[in-house]
């Protein structure tokens, strides 16, 4: 079975990811986990790939554990 895979292109990667995470939980969907996390479903993506680095990487998931957002 494919998963939809989805790349942003431009802007601040934390923002960035945040409000893709926003938009697709919104069009595909969210469930929520045993720790309160809202989870897409299991076969949409998101891949980061501008500006990361370890540290932009701990900067985004810090945001999405703030904001309760897991990509999946």
């Amino acid at each position: 079975m494919a998963c939809l895979s989805f790349r942003p292109d431009s802007g601040h990667p934390v923002k960035v990811v945040l409000r893709v995470l926003k938009i697709l939980g919104k069009a595909f969907g969210t469930t929520v986990n045993d720790k309160g996390y809202k989870m897409l479903h299991p076969k949409i993506r998101v891949i980061q790939g501008d500006g990361i680095d370890y540290v932009m990487l701990e900067k985004i998931l810090e945001a999405m554990k703030k904001s309760r957002l897991v990509g999946g």
